[in-house]
């Protein structure tokens, strides 16, 4: 196997000798992708001043990774089960080295030493775009097949070897030693149920992240996955490989169900959590992987970005009295009426609904389903207090329907959480089969953002104070959506669907905001979603 250590192959890049190398001069910030074999297997390999990745391109997977010396953090093999076969990155149960009927594409040119290499990988449905940069390499899980789950596996040797003596160290402040009672230690052949690792705020925001230093190394091999609520596992399979898995419960249950999701791995040149902990916040926050199809998307002119971002009806709530809630989006908007003010109470930057009523709109909100169906996208941002976490029905928060069983669309609370019906040429009237829910989510003590984003492609997504925690393919298009139906808000149209709580702020979108549009606005607040239009003038 041909498998040339990194220092010599950038020593060759600047033109010296490994053995000749000016210490003063730093090592070329670059990467480089060939074509190579590994362990039998027809691989793309990306050489980095940090590591050497053996990417399968039947498997959809890492082979192996291979540190400065030379020394395999995988070790990938025919056969042997844990000693072998098992091991690879992201093992997601379909991308996985060692598979086949994968295809991996790769724009970049082969041989040229490059700022980043791209890799795009498809198999069974799922999809993948890898950015290799020269400290670290990004995944981000695009395609996820509708009711199929996965997750997100380290399968390998730490340093070369499984050891007792190596380090686990968490964002949630865990630093695991082999003297401890967990896997590493005198329990090491059962799982460690971690339950969720706990969120960075700080470091790496948006992430949860671990890394494992290795006994015989000075090094330390680092994960960072986009932060969710699913429980995380990591235990010494056989003695022979380490597990360590996002989105894992056990050894046989997948967790994850959403695509968009980031994995951002790499080799730092310590084992202290302070310089790792660099290395990761340097990885984390650097500009995230995007498909071929996104990088296109992207070229559009910031100014066609801003149409599309422009909601087509909004209300800011700021009026502080009344029983009309005016539309800010443009100037002769759909503005609703309250049917009750009995039932509501003004307050700073919003309302109060004490009492079940409906606030709607009085005519047909039939330019905003024209608008919506002809893009077949859609995005529903709210920004909400409910008064409990028991209401259900769902309770209605924002309804674009006739009844509760014939819609367009409609956010509500269920309980704990949050779900989002779509009506689309693939579902029943009602948006369901299917909807998208979140487990959690529902806070009654504080302020709370909620998107629902759903593209022409049909992925769904339903976000809670920036984070995505419910996703799903919702097939169809909107073509079917009756422009007969009334915008109502805390109520269905029919009254018998009550929400209780505060509303700060309401928009609807003819686009799918990206997440990073949505993380940005839930940083921005409420008192800023969103800026009123320009007062009407009276005669």
């Amino acid at each position: 196997m041909d498998r040339l250590i990194v220092l010599t192959i950038f020593a060759s890049i600047v033109g010296c000798n490994a053995g000749e190398l000016p210490l003063a001069e730093p090592m070329p910030q670059v990467v480089m992708i060939t074509e190579a074999v590994d362990e039998g297997r027809s691989c793309y390999r990306v050489d980095s001043p940090t590591a050497t990745y053996f990417f399968d391109k039947a498997g959809g997977g890492f082979t192996s990774i291979l540190d400065p010396d030379g020394t395999d953090w995988i070790g990938y093999r025919r056969g042997g089960g844990s000693a072998g076969e098992y091991r690879g990155i992201p093992n997601t149960g379909q991308l996985h080295p060692g598979y086949d009927n994968a295809v991996t594409t790769t724009a970049t040119a082969l041989g040229e030493p490059v700022p980043e290499v791209t890799i795009e990988t498809s198999r069974a449905g799922f999809g993948a775009t890898w950015v290799f940069r020269p400290s670290y390499a990004e995944m981000t899980l695009h395609t996820v097949p509708a009711g199929q789950t996965y997750w997100l596996l380290y399968e390998g040797t730490p340093g070369g070897a499984v050891d007792k003596g190596d380090r686990l160290v968490l964002s949630n402040g865990r630093d695991y030693s082999a003297n401890e009672d967990h896997p590493w230690g005198r329990r090491r052949k059962r799982p460690d149920l971690f339950t969720d690792i706990a969120g960075d705020s700080t470091l790496a925001p948006g992430s949860e992240w671990g890394y494992i230093a290795a006994s015989e190394s000075d090094r330390s091999l680092f994960f960072a996955h986009t932060d969710d609520e699913h429980e995380d596992d990591y235990w010494q399979m056989n003695d022979e490989m380490t597990v360590f898995g996002f989105g894992r419960t056990s050894s046989t249950k997948k967790l994850m169900t959403m695509p968009g999701n980031r994995l951002v791995i790499g080799l730092a040149a310590s084992r202290e959590r302070s310089v790792v902990g660099s290395t990761i916040h340097r990885a984390w926050t650097a500009a995230p992987a995007r498909s071929q199809r996104e990088r296109r998307t992207s070229r559009a002119p910031a100014s066609q970005e801003e149409r599309q971002i422009a909601p087509v009806v909004a209300y800011d709530f700021s009026a502080g009295h009344g029983a009309v809630i005016r539309d800010r989006a443009r100037r002769k908007g759909l503005d609703l009426v309250i049917t009750d003010t009995n039932a509501v109470t003004w307050i700073t930057h919003g309302i109060r609904i004490e009492k079940p009523t409906l606030i709607s709109s009085i005519e047909p909100a039939s330019q905003l389903t024209s608008r919506i169906a002809a893009q077949h996208a859609i995005t529903v941002e709210a920004w909400v207090r409910p008064a409990n976490a028991n209401q259900f029905g769902p309770a209605r928060i924002v309804s674009l329907a006739r009844d509760p069983y014939e819609r367009n669309a409609t956010l509500g609370q269920e309980k704990g959480g949050y779900s989002q019906r779509l009506r689309t040429t693939r579902t029943d009237k009602n948006g369901t089969r299917p909807s998208v829910a979140t487990r959690s989510g529902v806070d009654p003590r504080r302020p709370t953002h909620v998107v629902y984003t759903r593209d022409a492609d049909g992925t769904a997504c339903l976000y809670v104070n920036g984070k995505l925690l419910a996703s799903a393919q919702v097939p169809g298009d909107l073509s079917n959506w009756d422009a007969s139906y009334r915008l109502g808000l805390a109520n269905e149209l029919t009254g018998d669907r009550p929400w209780l709580g505060e509303l700060y702020a309401v928009a609807i979108y003819a686009h799918a905001l990206r997440a990073a549009t949505v993380r940005a606005k839930h940083r921005a607040g409420h008192h800023r979603t969103p800026r009123p239009a320009s007062p009407k003038r009276t005669p």
